[in-house]
């Protein structure tokens, strides 16, 4: 399917609506592929495969072509220089106003989203990493489709796959409108003059004659705190769609307080080559990658909740919180925001005894609560499920062939997304025997029926390490059932990796929190130190929602230490692990 693509770049001028537009011309990969049909009518796009070519399942741009809802082209993609940034660009074609009125184009466009979601795999797309972006009319219909999730007026029943969701990680306008109730009265005479007209083709009528229909058709009225991303371009001298429109969306994100970056261009019109000029191009690219690569789209803008289910090598360390530390601030997932972890489960069991109504559950869940309650009813970002591999092959009562874990995991992945939260694989296991190999090629096949996007690699990464280099101790001496210090620096490395999809090397902080590994005579013999460090122990949120004998360990006061060198090497390897599942996970 990939081919290499022969880019020229030319000037076109749009008259349809008296803008000028700059165009690059391009061949697209696959050219008029048939998304659905509406009758007799064939709906088709333009698929662009990303400069140089890849293997990896691509971030995709649904690009939406300008022209009044009454003429344009898919042909029309001024933003092929995106391609260079590793997205694919899927150009659409959709009913114009003169052949179907509102709310046509939206259901057209959404059905296309559809589509390529559910041929993902074969088309080398990446389903969780879909942002929509147009100009001048298509600008006000990608954001009308990127707020609208789930809005059954707007997502209509053309295209075959309903099965498939229609929503977006991210949205670009480029000089769209947003209020189809107020765009007349900004207006300007000229705007006048092509707006009356076009608002009679797309709607039947004028937006005061059918007030709930342009309610219906304005991107203001739908936006709410579990929006996409928006990146707004418009010009301060742009004659045609008044800049309000672009102001009004603003407004309308930050009173939800939704993310929204409003670009101004000074003495902009509407449309022309500043609005594409490269240097505006690759800002607005890699700001959208760093977005919709860091996590999905419902991430809030002021925090993020995790949740981990698990045992012993999940609480162990207050591995939880550590993770939620190293993921955050300027470098992380998170950048600068807040993340915040909680425990749920019981030790030393495998996480499908949770779907038992009588689970007994050791911490933290409320009374009469369960974990599938606790997901439902509770508003976290992700669930970290700790997917391990001698219970994916067959360990346990009543799991032959670790069907029954498998069954479980499934169980989650499906809770954890209708409730709106991603789910998140940590692979858990310390052997080194070809057993454990078995259980995490499993788990990886898991992962991809599940639909994974968050996979974080830690026993494959263990066992690279204990490969290249057995002098380093990834459990204590005596331990051999939990991370010790170092393999605790790895299980970080790994999340932290797997999170911001961005490299741990010398980030990660080589003084850590860590929880005693006490034989019971050291145990005995320190009781008194033990019992003093705890008394002035102060736990965080975390720490004081943990039950009595794991805050003792917490409040231990123990701290680990790496070498740079010995951290830099644990943290590149698991940058180059998680890296490497990505092409058989995502």
């Amino acid at each position: 399917m990939l081919r290499s693509l022969f880019l020229v770049t030319m000037l076109v001028w749009f008259g349809v609506a008296g803008s000028r537009n700059m165009t690059v011309a391009a061949e697209p990969t696959l050219a008029d592929v048939p998304y659905a049909s509406v009758g007799d009518r064939s709906l088709k796009l333009d698929l662009y495969q990303p400069t140089p070519a890849t293997t990896r399942a691509c971030p995709t741009v649904i690009w939406v072509h300008g022209g009044a809802w009454r003429a344009g082209s898919k042909d029309n993609v001024p933003v092929l220089r995106w391609l260079e940034h590793g997205f694919a660009i899927a150009s659409v074609e959709y009913r114009l106003s003169p052949e179907a009125k509102f709310p046509a184009q939206v259901h057209d466009i959404k059905a296309a989203i559809r589509y390529l979601r559910s041929h993902a795999t074969e088309l080398n797309l990446d389903p969780e990493r879909f942002v929509i972006a147009g100009a001048s009319a298509g600008g006000h219909l990608a954001a009308l489709v990127g707020v609208s999730s789930g809005v059954p007026a707007l997502e209509g029943s053309v295209g075959v796959d309903g099965s498939q969701p229609s929503d977006v990680s991210g949205i670009v306008s480029f000089y769209g409108a947003s209020n189809l109730q107020s765009i007349l009265s900004q207006s300007t005479a000229h705007g006048l003059s092509v707006r009356v007209p076009a608002l009679q083709l797309l709607l039947g009528g004028q937006p005061d004659e059918l007030p709930e229909l342009a309610k219906l058709a304005s991107p203001v009225a739908h936006v709410d705190d579990r929006d996409p991303p928006l990146w707004l371009i418009h010009g301060d001298a742009d004659p045609q769609m008044p800049p309000q429109q672009s102001d009004e969306l603003k407004n309308a994100y930050a009173k939800e307080a939704r993310p929204v970056n409003l670009d101004i261009v000074a003495g902009g019109k509407h449309g022309g080559e500043e609005f594409y000029s490269a240097d505006r191009l690759d800002r607005i690219a890699q700001e959208v990658l760093q977005s919709i690569s860091g996590g999905h789209a419902n991430v809030s803008p002021t925090s993020l909740r995790l949740l981990f289910a698990g045992s012993s090598s999940t609480y162990w360390n207050d591995m939880p919180n550590e993770v939620a530390k190293v993921i955050s601030g300027e470098q992380g997932l998170v950048a600068g925001r807040n993340a915040t972890a909680e425990l749920v489960g019981r030790s030393g069991s495998d996480i499908r005894v949770y779907l038992d109504p009588n689970c007994d559950y050791q911490y933290g869940v409320k009374p009469g609560q369960s974990f599938l309650d606790k997901i439902r009813d509770e508003d976290f970002d992700y669930v970290v499920l700790m997917t391990v591999c001698r219970f994916i092959m067959g360990d346990g009562d009543d799991n032959p062939d670790g069907q029954a874990h498998r069954d479980a995991i499934s169980v989650y992945c499906e809770a954890i997304r209708q409730a709106g939260a991603e789910p998140v694989f940590y692979e858990m296991g310390w052997g080194t025997g070809e057993r454990e190999s078995q259980g995490r090629n499993r788990i990886r096949e898991l992962a991809r029926l599940n639909k994974v996007r968050v996979y974080v690699p830690c026993s494959t990464a263990w066992a690279r390490v204990r490969e290249e280099r057995p002098d380093l101790h990834l459990q204590h001496a005596n331990d051999s059932t939990h991370p010790g210090d170092l393999g605790h620096f790895l299980n970080l490395a790994c999340f932290y990796s797997a999170f911001s999809r961005q490299s741990p090397e010398g980030k990660l902080p080589r003084e850590f929190h860590v929880w005693p590994h006490w034989t019971k005579q050291e145990k005995e013999r320190l009781s008194g130190q033990i019992e003093k460090s705890y008394a002035e122990f102060q736990p965080d949120d975390y720490q004081s929602r943990l039950p009595e004998w794991m805050r003792r360990n917490a409040g231990a006061g123990y701290r680990g230490t790496i070498s740079d060198a010995d951290a830099r090497y644990l943290e590149r390897i698991a940058w180059e692990t998680t890296q490497a599942l990505w092409d058989t996970t995502d």
